[in-house]
């Protein structure tokens, strides 16, 4: 029996619903009050304006030739480390507590002798370093490296978009740090294609206690138009919805904060949240979509809530031809906006309003992949793509 049919079938019913309440939140959002809480994301002193052009240096960065697709465990993967943590420290961001600036993990259930790192940041007050109520705020930086004609997969959505954002919400939030009401912990996850080995490490046996952790925001896919597949245009043009001004989000369904913080944020920054809306049914499918396929899904096993921020999968997903040409500046911009005004509505909240943390799940281990198929992600006799870093076999 085959499941991605069914996956297809159950996507394009959640686009159409999602798109629909989509537009009705565009419309009802000009005569939506802000919550008292969350006032302050209006002030003159926290606006700030994300430079397309900053962000598309990071991504052109990642995403060229020099760096070969970043593959888990590569030497490639290390350069583009080092290159994030000289941009922390540029934009004053320090390690963790204890100098911390990565946290090394082997990868030789993968291949024997291989290891790979997450990047660290620490942004606060200096007097609260020892808090136990922090926020992660993170990215894969991986990829899938060379290709096996010689060629590479550049991965400029997937995920030098994610990285970017985070980068430079990184660096606008330093410049609040000693107002910060709770720190936060900047990461970049390796390792995420082959398993989300990186962000797994990071709660089993990161630096950070997990009860010190209060959210999680994870940012993955985020310079492309919405679900940007041609065989989801007619239903976009159907709905007449302009998805370059809008951004999924998973992870707010009954978390009342969660739902309010992204509304507003979104609205600060001019951009459309899709997936916030309580409608039966579209939210779980979502939920489900994303089930173990990015860094967010670590931490909601191990009972931390989390917001996952992505314009989700498109035509260029895992192929050499995600590069860096093909995102939207300016939209990679506004959502950086909105990801910042989120953190900062998180941070400034008071911990009771916060969701509860729950009960950690058994972890849903991915298959082994073997080096020689960990690109080989994305199965064209379906058109929709099977898990990230191992392909379906086919019958």
């Amino acid at each position: 029996m085959k499941r991605q049919p069914l996956i297809g079938i159950l996507l394009r019913a959640a686009l159409g619903v999602l798109f629909l309440t989509g537009a009705l939140a565009h419309v009802q959002a000009k005569e939506t009050k802000t919550p008292p809480t969350l006032k302050t994301l209006q002030t003159a002193e926290q606006k700030v304006a994300f430079s397309s052009k900053a962000l598309m240096a990071h991504v052109e960065h990642l995403a060229a030739p020099a760096l070969q697709g970043r593959r888990a465990g590569s030497a490639f993967e290390r350069q583009a480390a080092e290159y994030l943590a000289k941009q922390l420290e540029a934009k004053g961001v320090g390690p963790l507590p204890g100098g911390n600036r990565y946290q090394r993990f082997s990868i030789a259930q993968w291949q024997r002798g291989l290891q790979s790192l997450n990047v660290l940041g620490w942004i606060g007050p200096e007097g609260k370093k020892n808090a136990d109520d922090l926020l992660v705020l993170g990215a894969h930086l991986d990829h899938l490296g060379r290709a096996d004609d010689g060629g590479y997969y550049p991965g400029a959505d997937d995920n030098a978009s994610g990285v970017a954002v985070v980068l430079e919400v990184a660096g606008a939030l330093q410049k609040k740090a000693t107002s910060l009401r709770r720190p936060v912990v900047v990461v970049f996850f390796g390792s995420e294609e082959i398993g989300l080995i990186g962000s797994r490490q990071f709660v089993r046996s990161g630096p950070l206690a997990n009860d010190r952790i209060a959210a999680m925001v994870n940012v993955d896919g985020v310079g492309r138009a919405i679900m940007d597949r041609a065989e989801l245009a007619p239903i976009k043009k159907f709905f007449q919805m302009d998805t370059t001004n809008g951004i999924l989000v998973i992870g707010t369904k009954g978390r009342p904060l969660f739902t309010e913080s992204v509304e507003a944020a979104c609205r600060d920054a001019r951009v459309v949240p899709l997936g916030t809306q309580d409608v039966p049914t579209m939210q779980d499918i979502f939920e489900q979509l994303s089930r173990n396929r990015a860094d967010h899904c670590s931490f909601e096993q191990a009972g931390i809530p989390s917001i996952f921020f992505t314009s989700g999968i498109s035509d260029d997903y895992h192929r050499p031809s995600d590069t860096a040409d093909r995102l939207l500046p300016e939209t990679l911009a506004r959502r950086a906006h909105a990801v910042y005004a989120t953190i900062l509505a998180l941070a400034a909240a008071p911990r009771e309003k916060l969701p509860p943390r729950t009960k950690p799940s058994a972890v849903e281990e991915r298959p082994k992949v073997s080096p020689s198929s960990m690109h080989r992600s994305y199965d064209s006799s379906t058109r929709f793509p099977s898990h990230r870093g191992f392909r379906r076999s086919r019958r």
